[in-house]
């Protein structure tokens, strides 16, 4: 004998409605719990990447009595800032990302007012501890000060052995920094 078969009674509209709207409500007070703490949080958000900013530059400049302020357009993507000591122009820096092994490497590159590299900050990075990571340290960044214009990997600085990749992301980045700072207050292209 064959089974009869049953299927359940489908739900009525309104109790489907009263689903959906529960949802509804549900999914409300979540998004405006997630904009609120937002809202709390962002101005101390934002407070920190100043300072962080900041810390770089004094990195570089080496002097807490500095003073910056931006020359690029607001939000850009690698800023330009130019550096003072009470009025007088003492140096640039930029700011920017340059892809490493691990991600990418956040850095902020400053340069004497002449255009020639004062120093290299690494601000954040993921690279591989012991290895990539030891392109933060002073003695590699040192490398990079003094030299103007493009520079090129095993020829104006050596590479971390064990970490080409690494080593290649700060170069490139320095590049980078060099191409928009002449962009920027030369108005022209890497010298």
């Amino acid at each position: 004998m064959r089974r009869k078969e049953t299927s359940k009674p489908a739900r009525p509209v309104p109790e489907a409605l009263g689903v959906g709207a529960r949802l509804l409500i549900v999914c409300a007070v979540v998004a405006a719990v997630v904009s609120g703490v937002h809202a709390m949080t962002d101005s101390r958000y934002q407070q920190n990447l100043t300072e962080e900013k900041r810390q770089a530059i004094v990195r570089i400049f080496g002097s807490e009595t500095i003073t910056y302020r931006t020359l690029s357009g607001e939000g850009d993507a690698e800023p330009v800032y130019e550096v003072l000591e009470g009025e007088n122009v003492v140096g640039y820096c930029v700011e920017l990302a340059s892809p490493g092994f691990g991600g990418d490497i956040s850095m902020t590159v400053g340069f004497e007012a002449d255009g020639s590299i004062l120093g290299v900050s690494i601000v954040s990075l993921s690279e591989t501890p012991g290895l990539g990571s030891r392109v933060q340290e002073a003695a590699y960044l040192d490398l990079y000060k003094g030299p103007c214009g493009t520079l090129t990997l095993g020829e104006d600085v050596d590479a971390i052995a064990g970490a080409t990749v690494s080593s290649r992301a700060v170069l490139n980045g320095v590049n980078r920094a060099v191409e928009i700072l002449n962009r920027t207050v030369k108005g022209g292209e890497a010298q």
